[in-house]
């Protein structure tokens, strides 16, 4: 019984440690602007319209929705929705929080967007 228990354990300990050594290190990640001379607080979504045109829109809790072009710097935006006037982000998280493309958004442009009332 004793000479089963050790061999159970050392297949599994050769399981245990082949799979150590065979593990790759991580590569190394550089995170980047995408869009540098874009200046919003507290952004907290970012969502590519899906119909190919390379907008981004981008969510501020604060209230705003402004898109960014694909291979822009960000520094020229159109406002898409804002609603900082009505004041929905009180604090934590409240406001602004999301935006949705309807599944037909190519042909119909419908959108919808989440507000957590403060």
């Amino acid at each position: 019984m004793k000479r089963l228990y050790l061999s159970a354990y050392i297949v599994c300990a050769l399981f245990v440690f082949r799979g150590v050594a065979a593990a790759q290190p991580l590569p190394k990640v550089k995170f980047s602007p995408i869009f540098p001379a874009l200046k919003l607080d507290h952004t907290l979504w970012m969502s590519e319209a899906p119909d190919g045109s390379g907008r981004f829109f981008i969510v501020t809790q604060a209230g705003q929705i402004v898109i960014a072009g694909r291979g822009t710097d960000g520094g020229k935006t159109n406002e898409f929705l804002n609603i900082v006037n009505r004041n929905p982000a009180v604090a934590y998280e409240q406001g602004l929080i999301s935006i949705a493309f309807h599944p037909d958004f190519k042909s119909n442009g419908s959108t919808t967007s989440s507000v957590v009332p403060g």
